[in-house]
């Protein structure tokens, strides 16, 4: 979390570079280790995303990464393995900034989301006891009365179901993001592994035509230099640049083939 605010408190700096109009850079996070956090953000990326979904990180590890130093300009959020009350009231009660929501696939899917993760009169999430306020330098009230309006909301389109209703997703209530996750789309469409069948790619032109005529900010994954250039060529302003154990299986990679060439 931003914990070395001047006046104490954190700020959500990825949701507030969209605000701006700018662009954010993300990781994904799939090891509860914070020393990898610390590097990560000290790269200078806007956004960690710590990933439940696809790894063996736990509620402990969730609140160890959340309570790390990441400096003033790294935003914490938690992907989240199913947009349910259940998982989402711990994950924000340890401090979490914001979520991503996997597998939404229709605007009341995420209606419902957004409103387990606000407080009333906004939503309905549940007061109890938590870390949030200690994580971002608030009192219980000052909370109370800042969380619904600073959380960062993500979601993920992976399905036909949520391709078909793209147009009422972009519009919901409190969603800042809209991401692409495109190999389980692929998967959706009945074309697994292949992302770059002409229904794969008519499926995400209209999904990427839809999010950039709304005030939702389009996101997806870039792993490459080509990539990174074509995702913001064709107007995303959330790039994932990868995960953090990707991230090292190259660069080690890349090591040991420049030491036997």
């Amino acid at each position: 979390m931003n914990l070395n605010q001047t006046d104490g408190r954190v700020r959500n700096h990825a949701k507030m570079q969209l605000k701006r109009g700018k662009a954010i850079t993300a990781f994904g996070l799939t090891s509860a280790s914070v020393g990898v956090a610390q590097v990560l953000a000290a790269s200078g990326a806007d956004m960690l995303i710590v990933d439940m979904e696809h790894s063996c990180i736990d509620l402990n590890g969730v609140q160890a990464l959340l309570a790390a130093d990441l400096g003033p300009t790294c935003t914490c959020i938690v992907r989240l393995p199913a947009h349910v009350p259940s998982l989402i009231k711990p994950v924000l009660d340890a401090g979490a900034m914001g979520l991503t929501f996997p597998m939404i696939r229709s605007a009341a899917d995420l209606v419902a989301a957004i409103q387990s993760s606000k407080y009333y009169p906004d939503g309905r999430r549940a007061v109890g006891p938590h870390t949030a306020p200690a994580r971002w330098g608030l009192s219980t009230l000052g909370y109370l009365g800042e969380a619904n309006d600073s959380l960062l909301f993500n979601t993920l389109i992976e399905t036909e179901e949520a391709v078909n209703d793209i147009e009422l997703i972009v519009r919901v209530e409190g969603i800042d993001i809209v991401t692409i996750g495109l190999g389980d789309l692929a998967a959706s469409l009945g074309k697994p592994g292949d992302v770059k069948h002409p229904l794969v790619r008519e499926a995400v032109a209209h999904v990427e035509a839809t999010v950039l005529a709304s005030a939702a900010a389009l996101g997806g994954i870039a792993g490459s230099r080509e990539e990174i250039a074509d995702r913001i060529a064709r107007g995303y302003r959330v790039i994932v640049v990868g995960f953090d154990v990707a991230v090292l299986a190259r660069a080690a990679a890349d090591l040991v083939r420049q030491c036997r060439s």
